[in-house]
């Protein structure tokens, strides 16, 4: 699917794999993705989070690394300079209050220029929930 779409950049969350290697990324991802990528892994078959680029169009570096969030600075071959947050939230009440704590302290650490995207498992109203 990467390839059919031309996919630059990666993310995936859910992954239930405690370890990620470059032979799963360039399995899973392509060989532009092999070098270019950060994790978080999962806990027994919870949560993990892969995050990558492809080579020939970023550079990314991990910024930080959180229970439920893996956060990069992410450069651009035109020297652009952004940060991306992929976040995998905690499905229990009581991890969702250290889970925004956790968003609060990565938004110190990075720019103006921020990217938040993934699966935060919350809800505004119980009616919102399918």
């Amino acid at each position: 699917m990467v390839q059919d779409t031309k996919a630059t950049i990666v993310s995936l969350q859910e992954t239930k794999l405690d370890d990620i290697d470059r032979n799963i990324v360039a399995e899973i991802l392509g060989p532009n993705f092999t070098y270019n990528y950060v994790v978080l892994p999962a806990v027994g078959t919870r949560g993990g989070i892969l995050l990558a680029a492809d080579v020939d169009y970023f550079q990314t570096s991990l910024v930080d690394r959180g229970s439920h969030s893996v956060t990069a600075r992410v450069c651009s071959m035109s020297g652009c300079e952004w940060y991306i947050t992929t976040v995998y939230g905690p499905q229990d009440d009581n991890g969702k209050l250290m889970f925004l704590g956790e968003l609060r302290w990565t938004r110190q650490c990075v720019s103006d220029k921020w990217l938040i995207i993934s699966d935060f498992n919350m809800i505004l109203y119980a009616s919102d929930e399918q």
